[in-house]
């Protein structure tokens, strides 16, 4: 072969291999092609599959540490389970870890025309269970899916909605959606206001859905940011221009009946998370007005909660890119105060020993003053007491002798088992 054509095909296939990179990620044509080859090349050479994190404890299953202090309910937990063959699922246990009830939300099956685009290896990321036993989830960018407790789709949207699903105290619910825009000379020309952004980019929406379905409301996280002048943070912070430049992780409402505890703010604002920016606000969704905004004390975080008395609570991951979190300390629960400009730490206390997940991760105030939180990495759902004192405990079975299935979502619910059996399928058969 001439030096000619030998730099020639090298060029063709640096090219190659730098243009399918960048394709992977920023998830444009023919990335859905090359996560399928991928997956089909681990699967003959026998690799593990992308949601196993190494194992952090060495038990498995429920661990009850102090009854007397345990939240009485049930708890709803989404990860992917050997039953369902390493796909994703939603099972409900008791405070001994037997499963109640359970769904099969296999992506494959609800999607069977987008495998391949790789729809099986996707997982479901926020859910909301209703008294009947119908369950309301995200499989993460490919949809929203209203199910009943036999397992059967009530209906679902194929928008590319991901993350929390927010319940309202009107019986709506806000969920995240991320639309694409940038890989046409239309949607090029629409990035055009927005000043500093590099086509594609991935545009975050937050959209309130009647428990039905239907659309009630749309707002672009795009127009809120810039017209507010908080876009100076995705070159502060994020240092982003391009792709997936917020990655909004959570939306809540702040109710009326905790209105009158903030005194910035009025019921119906929502509070939002914008991980990639470690920033968390509030906004007013009629004036589209930012009212409040923090990015620190902490970083990459989820799940900002209105908790009461005027604290805004959140899993802060304090993500440092170990695997336990050594540099920076674990992940921690912080609280803000908007009014006073306050901060503190919720947990872990002196009694608490560390924990760390650099990504996912959720934590829930429970009625008796105990929190619930979700380690995802290391596969464990926990609760503490008021003094930092763990009170119970679920760690995932472990896939094989090193590695553990992340956890994604651990949810208590005051339901009972009386209540679970007048579900129209109560049996987990």
């Amino acid at each position: 072969m001439k030096i000619e054509h030998l730099i020639f095909v090298l060029s063709v296939a640096i090219g190659a291999y730098l243009f399918g990179a960048l394709a992977m990620r920023l998830d444009l044509f023919p990335s859905n092609y090359i996560k399928s080859a991928i997956e089909q090349v681990q699967h003959l050479e026998n690799k593990n599959p992308h949601f196993l994190y190494p194992a952090i404890y060495k038990t498995s299953g429920s661990q009850i540490l102090d009854e007397d202090r345990i939240q009485s309910g049930v708890t709803l937990i989404t990860s992917y389970w050997p039953d369902f063959e390493w796909r994703a699922g939603i099972k409900l246990i008791d405070a001994n870890g037997q499963i109640l009830h359970q769904w099969k939300t296999d992506p494959a099956e609800i999607w069977p025309d987008r495998l391949s685009s790789g729809v099986a290896e996707k997982y479901v990321h926020g859910s909301y269970l209703f008294p009947n036993g119908d369950i309301l989830f995200n499989i993460e960018y490919e949809g929203l899916v209203r199910m009943d407790s036999c397992g059967k789709i009530v209906w679902k949207q194929d928008f590319s909605s991901h993350h929390s699903i927010s319940p309202t105290e009107n019986g709506n619910f806000w969920v995240s959606v991320s639309v694409l825009r940038g890989v046409d000379a239309s949607g090029k020309k629409y990035l055009q206001k927005y000043n500093g952004l590099k086509a594609p980019v991935f545009e975050d929406h937050i959209l309130k859905i009647s428990p039905g379905g239907e659309i009630l409301r749309d707002i672009n996280l795009l127009d809120i940011v810039f017209e507010n002048g908080l876009n100076r943070y995705l070159i502060k912070i994020a240092r982003k221009n391009t792709g997936d430049i917020f990655h909004l992780n959570d939306v809540e409402e702040l109710s009326s009946e905790m209105a009158g505890e903030y005194p910035l703010f009025e019921a119906g604002d929502v509070l939002v998370s914008l991980r990639y920016l470690s920033l968390v606000l509030v906004i007013d969704p009629e004036s589209k007005a930012v009212k409040w905004y923090a990015t620190d004390p902490f970083f990459s975080q989820h799940d900002p909660d209105f908790v009461g008395n005027g604290w805004i609570t959140l899993f802060d991951n304090n993500l440092d890119h170990t695997v336990r979190g050594s540099v920076l300390g674990g992940s921690k629960i912080v609280a803000l105060n908007p009014e006073s400009g306050a901060a503190k730490q919720i947990y872990p206390t002196e009694l608490s020993e560390p924990f760390y997940t650099g990504t996912g991760g959720k934590w829930q105030q429970l009625d008796n003053g105990n929190i619930l939180v979700v380690e995802a990495q290391a596969g464990r759902i926990f609760e503490s007491d008021d003094e930092g004192n763990t009170v119970w405990q679920w760690v995932h079975e472990q896939y094989n002798d090193s590695l553990i299935p992340e956890v994604l979502e651990g949810t208590r619910y005051a339901y009972t088992p009386d209540q679970i059996s007048k579900w129209q399928c109560a049996s987990v058969n």
